[in-house]
């Protein structure tokens, strides 16, 4: 294999033949890792597909499922990301796609295809692709982005798991050693780990075992705390010189950003602007201890979040301030319901329709406003609770009412056909989005930089 032909690192500079190249684009997020709020389901995946096989029954929950991972993405959606000038695809992925379980280190094979599909698309558009450890054997987070149904992360606490996330590792990396089109590999997507010795112990056991098989490619390695703090990765890690941080960053997540009515603007007397914005990154990288390039992981808005057009300002303004750092970045996310996707189900879908259903919108509705209602009466109520205390306080709630939700919203899909339900999961095909002009239009200013 000719070293030139893979992304390399040198300096903070990313080269491809020897040529420096910037790196912009897309999560494919909600595909081979789904997200309740993305598809429009409740809970976590493999609950999904649990109860699915249960309620609807396991040739029905097939139909569905499957057509859904066939028709999400296509060549003709990474020819619109290259058209648009985006060239990197971060793909999320859930270990349960290659590993049960029941049956530890034994991987099945039938889910790489979707893999060797990306990059076979890829090669024919000139894109990149970054495999993304989403979701790891144990959990690596209370989430239920990182499949935890009930707030469990047992990955920090058990060898038997860590051990288990750098051998599948191992075994991706040995499939794709020789592939120009894979830009990286991810160790462990927005991780959540108490102990510091531990997170560092864990990536250096995973870059090992990526080295045993895959000299050549790159290593992305995650900061602790879902990706907001270059601090807790150890110097020691970017010794391998085809290493590399990535970060998240939520503007949204940093008050008053997410309450202006203008932006730049003014709150409180005070005003915010490009300053103010790219001062919130400052936890994020560290070019004097960690001279290397940076990718922005994640970042992103939603269609419904506050007031959109100072959204897309702000998305300006942040895109801005990455591309005069020189940051690769990939937005979240590509494609979804409807919540923060550049594409989504056009609304005369069947999919788009039953989420339209007065039953299956109450489900939605009831739980944004119950995250309202509890918030007011617990930091009311309870004056030793801090924002940052309910946010964990409501993230374990949360599963909670998921559990209930799910068999209920299932239900309403049981008298559905297989045919019916592999039509509702072709909604997300790419004939059948509608496109978000406005925030393509602002991906697409900055990729042509």
């Amino acid at each position: 294999m000719k070293k030139d032909n893979l992304v390399r690192i040198k300096g903070r500079k990313l080269l491809v033949n020897g040529k420096e190249q910037r790196f912009r684009g897309v999560n494919i997020g909600s595909w081979m890792l789904i997200e309740h709020f993305m598809i429009g389901l409740p809970w976590t995946e493999y609950k999904m597909r649990e109860l699915g096989r249960q309620i609807l029954g396991p040739e029905k929950c097939a139909a569905f499922f499957d057509t859904y991972m066939d028709a999400f993405v296509s060549e003709a959606d990474l020819r619109l990301l290259a058209k648009n000038g985006l060239n990197l695809i971060r793909l999320p992925f859930n270990y349960r796609h290659f590993e049960s379980d029941a049956k530890p280190f034994e991987y099945q094979t039938e889910a790489l295809k979707y893999f060797d599909r990306i990059i076979e698309w890829c090669r024919t558009c000139d894109v990149y692709v970054m495999l993304d450890l989403h979701a790891a054997p144990g959990v690596q987070a209370r989430d239920w982005n990182a499949e935890s149904a009930f707030g469990e992360a047992m990955l920090w606490d058990h060898p038997h798991f860590q051990e288990r996330t750098a051998r599948l590792w191992r075994f991706i990396a040995e499939r794709y050693r020789n592939e120009p089109r894979v830009f990286g590999y991810e160790v462990l997507n927005e991780p959540l780990c108490p102990d510091p010795d531990v997170f560092n112990r864990f990536n250096r056991q995973v870059i090992k075992a990526i080295r045993e098989v895959d000299r050549e490619h790159i290593i992305v390695v995650e900061s602790n705390e879902w990706g907001k703090k270059i601090a807790t990765l150890a110097t020691d890690l970017f010794d391998d010189p085809q290493v590399m941080p990535s970060s998240h960053h939520y503007h949204s997540q940093f008050p008053p950003f997410d309450r202006l009515t203008a932006y730049p603007g003014e709150h409180e007397g005070k005003r915010y602007g490009r300053d103010e914005l790219a001062a919130t990154l400052a936890p994020t990288f560290d070019y004097d201890r960690i001279d290397r390039p940076v990718l922005v992981g994640e970042f992103g808005i939603g269609r419904r979040w506050g007031n959109r057009p100072v959204s897309l300002a702000i998305l300006d303004g942040l895109l801005g301030i990455f591309e005069d750092l020189g940051f690769a970045w990939t937005i979240w996310t590509y494609k979804d319901v409807g919540a923060m996707g550049i594409l989504s189900p056009r609304a005369e879908t069947p999919w788009k329709q039953f989420q339209e259903l007065p039953e299956v919108a109450s489900v939605r509705d009831a739980y944004r406003q119950a995250r309202t209602d509890v918030q007011k009466l617990v930091l009311a109520k309870a004056p030793l609770v801090t924002e940052g205390d309910f946010g964990h306080f409501w993230g374990q709630s949360m599963h909670h009412w998921h559990a209930v939700t799910l068999p209920r919203v299932l239900g309403l899909l049981k008298d559905k056909s297989a045919e019916e339900l592999a039509a509702m999961a072709r909604s997300f095909a790419f004939e059948n989005c509608e496109v978000d002009e406005e925030k393509l239009g602002v991906l697409r200013k900055h990729a042509g930089r």
